[in-house]
Parts: structure tokens; C-alpha cells; sequence
């Protein structure tokens, strides 16, 4: 198998102290020209200048980032394949069994013995087969109740300036989009 380099990972005390100079650098810099904050484009062009190092570990952060969820797609996808192999292989298992099984019954056997294994075929085991489970009795029914909030509701009726107990307004954490 062909080694891949790896992007180089940052300790968190590394990025801390990456992120610490770029407040740093931001507060100078607004400091000096208050409206540089309206330009973001101009800010993160004299960050990255002036940041050196310090945005080139947020980038390969990014990048490892990036790398760890690509391989965890990998690994997803992986899964995926197996799990419909297993299934395969085990709707093979039940059906080559299955013949087994039948192949025995028709010649009156019960046992198959071998050293691997010792197929036993026992009369199955008495159960309920519902056939209509409207003419149940009662008796024989349980009922389940779930409460769940209706939260789109909620949020609209809370949006609209309505008090509902039990709940209020938040906002949610910021998406993060990369393009790539």
C-alpha cells in the first residue's frame, strides 16, 4: 500500500496561540484604521499578510479537517458495500440451509452429524400468528402515546412575538460552508 503524507496537525495550544495574534493583529489594525472593519476583504488581506504563519495553520487546519471527514466518507462508503455483502451472504446462508433443511425433512432425517457441525431439526415452537388484528380484544392491545414538541410550530408562534411556556427563541450554532 502507497504512504500518503499527511497534513501536519496543530496542537490546540498551537492554534490558540495562532488565534490569540490574529486578535491581536485585528485590534492593531482597527486600531489604526477603524473603518478597515467595513472592508472584509481588505481585513482578512492585511490579516493574512500580516498573520504569516498564524492563518497559514488556520488553512492547514482546514486541511486536516477536510482530510479526516474524506476519510470518513471512505469509511462510511466501506461500510455501506459490506453491509450489503453481509446481507447477501446471509439471504445465501438461510437459502443454502433452507435447502438442507428441506432435502433432510423429504428423507425422514433429523440429525446430520459431521465434525465441523450437528444439524438438529426439532419441531418449532408454538406462537400466535395474528391474522386480523382489528377483531383483537382489547385485552390483547397496547396502546402507546409519545408526546413530541412541534417545534417548527413553536418557533412560529415565538417568532410572531407569542409566549409559549417551556420554550424560547435560540440561536443556532454558525454553518460553516466550504467550497472545495
Amino acid at each position: 500500500m502507497k504512504k500518503t503524507e499527511a497534513t501536519p496537525a496543530y496542537s490546540r495550544l498551537q492554534l490558540s496561540e495562532a488565534m490569540a495574534t490574529l486578535h491581536r493583529l485585528r485590534s492593531d489594525l482597527l486600531e489604526m484604521d477603524p473603518t478597515i472593519a467595513e472592508d472584509e476583504a481588505l481585513l482578512f488581506d492585511m490579516l493574512d499578510g500580516e498573520g504569516g504563519e498564524a492563518m497559514e495553520m488556520l488553512r492547514t487546519a482546514m486541511r486536516a479537517s477536510l482530510e479526516a471527514k474524506s476519510i470518513a466518507d471512505g469509511i462510511e462508503h466501506r461500510q455501506d458495500t459490506l453491509a450489503s455483502r453481509r446481507m447477501k451472504m446471509l439471504a445465501r446462508a438461510d437459502k443454502i440451509k433452507g435447502a438442507v433443511v428441506a432435502t433432510m425433512q423429504a428423507l425422514g432425517l433429523k440429525k446430520l452429524p459431521d465434525v465441523e457441525f450437528t444439524l438438529t431439526i426439532t419441531p418449532g415452537r408454538r406462537s400466535a400468528k395474528i391474522t386480523d388484528p382489528t377483531l383483537l380484544p382489547e385485552k390483547f392491545i397496547k396502546t402507546e402515546t409519545t408526546r413530541t414538541p412541534k417545534k417548527k410550530d413553536i418557533a412560529e408562534a415565538l417568532k410572531a412575538g407569542e409566549v409559549v411556556p417551556g420554550a424560547t427563541l435560540s440561536n443556532g450554532e454558525p454553518v460553516a460552508t466550504v467550497r472545495h
